[in-house]
């Protein structure tokens, strides 16, 4: 069974620092499912892809997430730790998990995996 990634990967030291009022940018990972696999009795999850809303809060991030279908993990960035616009053209890749987690901003872990 694969490891299932922490939900929320928001840095809670920017939630100390910037309280959730402010402003950011929100990073969400989205599993694309494809169709049941009857071998292996589940969906498969063969690529992820991510989302990006700009200009919300952390609430706003929070609730968003609730009404994502085959959400992997999210987080929330805010913007006086870099300009949301900055965020969407790193690259990720390297293991990562609950105790490492990824470090770029457009990074999350899928459990295993920044993406």
């Amino acid at each position: 069974m694969a490891r299932q990634a922490k939900l929320d990967q928001t840095n809670l030291n920017w939630l100390v620092r910037f309280g959730p009022p402010r402003y950011g940018t929100a990073v969400y990972l989205i599993a694309q499912i494809w169709p049941y696999d009857p071998d292996q009795h589940e969906f498969v999850q063969n690529a992820t892809a991510k989302e990006y809303e700009y200009d919300v809060t952390y609430s706003d991030t929070k609730s968003t997430s609730r009404t994502k279908q085959h959400l992997i993990a999210f987080k929330w960035i805010p913007h006086a730790e870099v300009s949301g616009h900055n965020i969407s053209g790193q690259a990720c890749g390297g293991p990562c998990d609950d105790e490492t987690p990824c470090v770029d901003y457009n990074c999350l872990c899928d459990g295993k995996r920044c993406r």
